[in-house]
C-alpha cells in the first residue's frame, strides 16, 4: 500500500462513511458533516462529484432506455439533466414522452414535458428542456 492509500484507510475506518449530512458528534449541530467527514466541498469538488453523477445516469440510462444510445446528442443531454433533476425512476415515468422520442417526433416529445408535473413545478428548466428537444426538428438531426 502507498503512504496515500494508508492514511485515506486510516480516516475512513475513524470517520465512517454517512451518505446524508449529519450533526458534529459533539456540537450536536454545527458544522454539519457528510461522507467520511467533508464539511465542505470545494468548486472543483464539487465539479468532480457531478462529473461522476453524470457518468453514472448516462450509463443508466443506456441500460434502462433501449434507443437512448440512437438519440440525437441534444436530446440525450437533456434526458441526463431530467434524470439528474428527478431521479432515473421519474424520468422513466414520461412514457408517452419516451414513445415520440423514439418516433422522431421532437415536437410532441417537448409537449409531453410541457404537460407534466415537472413542468409546473419547475416550469423555467421544463420549458428549456422542452425547448432543447423541440429545436431537434429544426437541426435536421435524425
Amino acid at each position: 500500500m502507498s503512504y496515500f492509500t494508508d492514511i485515506a484507510e486510516s480516516i475512513k475506518a475513524h470517520e465512517s462513511y454517512r451518505p446524508r449530512p449529519y450533526p458534529d458528534p459533539i456540537t450536536g449541530g454545527k458544522p454539519w458533516t457528510i461522507g467520511y467527514g467533508f464539511t465542505y466541498l470545494s468548486p472543483d469538488e464539487c465539479e468532480a462529484v457531478l462529473e461522476i453523477k453524470i457518468r453514472k445516469i448516462a450509463r443508466k440510462l443506456l441500460k434502462r432506455i433501449p434507443n437512448f444510445i440512437s438519440y440525437p446528442m441534444r436530446v440525450k443531454m437533456v434526458l441526463i439533466e431530467m434524470a439528474y433533476q428527478m431521479g432515473v425512476a421519474g424520468l422513466l415515468e414520461f412514457h408517452d414522452m419516451l414513445a415520440a422520442l423514439d418516433r422522431g417526433d421532437y415536437d410532441q416529445a417537448a409537449a409531453e414535458i410541457r404537460n407534466s408535473k415537472l413542468y409546473r413545478q419547475t416550469r423555467g428548466r421544463a420549458e428549456w428542456y422542452a425547448k432543447m428537444i423541440g429545436r431537434q426538428r429544426c437541426q435536421g438531426n435524425p
